[in-house]
């Protein structure tokens, strides 16, 4: 979309989770986690976890409606990293889109997940898109914290995660 006057707007977002690195990146990691968007995303349907794999996000209406198209376009396992890109904007008047999750241990209960975001928007709107972004920020964040807990200690996919920095 590049229809009239646009303005780039760049997001970052640091949430402290209480839980080592394993256990967030098993979450955080699986690009087709159908949990952790939960609120904001109402279904979630992903191919893998692989560059190039595809993630269709239908989104809740309280956040606009509408399907999204995603592609995650660089990953590094090890490094509790990957990033991805828009490849159908649905509904939404943004485009350029590009983010970012990373899983950095802050100690061996606690990791930071740090999500970067940037796209965009209609002019004068992009402060809108910003807030609309931070809250969908903050219910990934309240997701995050409630699966660590359910997510058991010992689960394999944890465990094959600990080369995480």
């Amino acid at each position: 979309m590049s229809i009239g006057m646009r303005e780039q707007v760049f997001l970052h977002a640091t949430h402290i989770i209480d839980a080592p690195v394993d256990r967030v990146w098993a979450i955080l990691g699986d690009f087709a986690h159908s949990e952790l968007g939960k609120g904001f995303v109402r279904e979630l349907v992903g191919d893998g976890n692989e560059v190039g794999a595809v993630r269709t996000l239908h989104i809740a209406e309280e956040f606009g409606g509408g399907t999204i198209v995603e592609r995650q376009a660089a990953r590094d396992e090890s490094g509790c990293y990957y990033a991805y890109e828009i490849l159908d904007y649905g509904p939404m008047p943004f485009d350029d889109y590009y983010g970012s999750a990373h899983a950095i241990p802050t100690g061996p209960r606690s990791t930071s997940v740090i999500w970067t975001n940037r796209y965009t928007a209609p002019a004068g709107d992009a402060e809108e898109f910003r807030q609309r972004s931070l809250a969908i920020l903050n219910v990934l964040e309240g997701n995050m914290r409630r699966l660590v807990k359910d997510e058991p200690a010992d689960n394999p996919s944890s465990e094959a995660r600990k080369d995480c920095p």
